[in-house]
């Protein structure tokens, strides 16, 4: 499996499992999550499925509404995301007052610090919601991709129906000659 480096433009799905049960699925967007399990026994007849020759307990459900406590929670997984690309625990921030390590964002730990001020609170809350408007606009993007490609693909099948590639790509190196004239 790949390891991921960043919470965009993939909707990302945290599961969080206790004694091999699913306590709480959240997500950074609406997602359908399909868990396969191996361990068949004493389960809901109803939802051991043969998938690819092997026979598995499915849980599928998809997350469409606010965390409560599960659900959407883009605030939660972009914090949990940034944990995980932290890798070993050490992320390094550098400015003209030393080296600071921490293993979370810094607008995750100004809450635990001691007495902190509203002031650091504030601005704490404003960085945490640019980050979850960040992670929004880039899940707008990758789907406005996706359309863009769409479109791209069926636009270049209607101007198949009525030319052939050598006609295409003359036309194309025709608006190369343009473009540098």
């Amino acid at each position: 499996m790949n390891q991921i480096t960043s919470l965009a433009p993939l909707a990302t799905v945290v599961v969080e499992i206790s004694g091999g049960a699913i306590y709480c699925a959240r997500a950074s967007a609406p997602a359908r999550i399909i868990i396969l399990d191996h361990d068949v026994e004493g389960g809901d007849g109803d939802r051991v499925k043969e998938i690819n020759g092997e026979e598995f307990y499915v849980h599928d459900f998809a997350l469409t509404s606010p965390a409560d406590p599960c659900g959407i929670d883009q605030g939660y997984v972009v914090d949990i995301v940034n944990q995980v690309d932290a890798g070993d625990g050490a992320n390094e921030i550098k400015d003209g007052q030393g080296t600071l390590c921490l293993s979370n964002s810094i607008e995750s730990v100004v809450p635990f610090l001691f007495e902190v001020g509203q002031y650091l609170l504030v601005a704490a809350d404003y960085v945490k919601n640019k980050e979850v408007a960040l992670a929004r606009v880039k899940t707008e993007v990758e789907r406005l991709e996706q359309f863009l490609q769409q479109d791209r693909d069926a636009l270049l099948q209607r101007v198949r129906e009525h030319y052939v590639n050598s006609e295409i790509e003359a036309a194309d190196v025709m608006l190369n000659r343009t473009a540098t004239n």
